[in-house]
């Protein structure tokens, strides 16, 4: 009886044991875990053509950053935001801006931009974009439709004018897929260069709010993507 009690009181130390070095093992791996520097730096700017932000739809498009020098070279996708701007935290060092496929602008993978991020850091991004558009003005008219002027213009050698459209939503973030309305306009009036003026009427469910905001796009063959310009919020009463 007394070795079945010296036995059992020897497992229960081990167990002891066992238990108190699990649990000094997870405090180490925590402690070392909390020991890993956060980044230091936030690098920020604007994706710009002609050096105006060019208005996107809202993480559809995106940048990378790459940083040579390690082990592990990963890419770091930086989403673009609706008005075009973007903003990563990153830590301190030389990156590698790369302008990636899928936007309304030519990829070039091969002309990195080199920044160095040290702190608070901002660079725009310069692109060239397949269609743009600009001096876009829109303003209400009598009765509940909209007047819009503004100016297309061919960039890259080739590219086709598929579609214009003026965007309507009751919220400021608006794009080809989130909006409460949109108009077609009829793109064999509109020649490169020059300007373009047309009479839009406004989306029924929308005339008897007090405001709503609008933005223009423009769509090439080369791009699902449209080219948006700035939100605008219309006073309607």
């Amino acid at each position: 009886m007394l070795k079945t009690h010296s036995i059992k009181k020897d497992m229960k130390m081990k167990l002891k044991s066992i238990c108190l070095a699990t649990i000094a093992i997870l405090l180490l791996a925590s402690c070392e875990y909390d020991n890993y520097d956060m980044p230091n730096a936030i690098l920020s700017g604007r994706v710009v053509y002609e050096g105006s932000p060019v208005g996107v739809r809202a993480t559809a498009t995106r940048l990378e950053l790459w940083q040579d020098g390690y082990a592990n070279r990963t890419k770091i996708d930086v989403n673009i935001a609706h008005d075009g701007t973007y903003s990563a935290a990153l830590f301190n060092g030389r990156y590698k801006i790369v302008r990636v496929a899928g936007a309304p602008w030519e990829a070039q993978p091969s002309d990195t931009i080199v920044v160095d991020v040290k702190g608070n850091t901002t660079k725009d991004v310069e692109v060239s974009p397949f269609i743009a558009i600009s001096n876009e003005n829109i303003h209400k008219e009598s009765g509940n439709t909209v007047q819009v002027q503004f100016t297309v213009k061919n960039v890259v050698q080739g590219s086709k004018l598929e579609e214009v459209k003026l965007f309507f939503s009751k919220n400021m973030i608006l794009d080809n897929n989130l909006n409460d309305g949109t108009e077609s306009l009829d793109i064999s009036t509109i020649e490169s260069g020059h300007e373009t003026t047309a009479t839009v009427n406004i989306p029924v469910a929308l005339v008897s709010e007090n405001y709503i905001f609008t933005r223009l796009g423009v769509r090439s063959d080369k791009s699902n993507e449209f080219y948006y310009t700035q939100v605008q919020k219309l006073q309607l009463k």
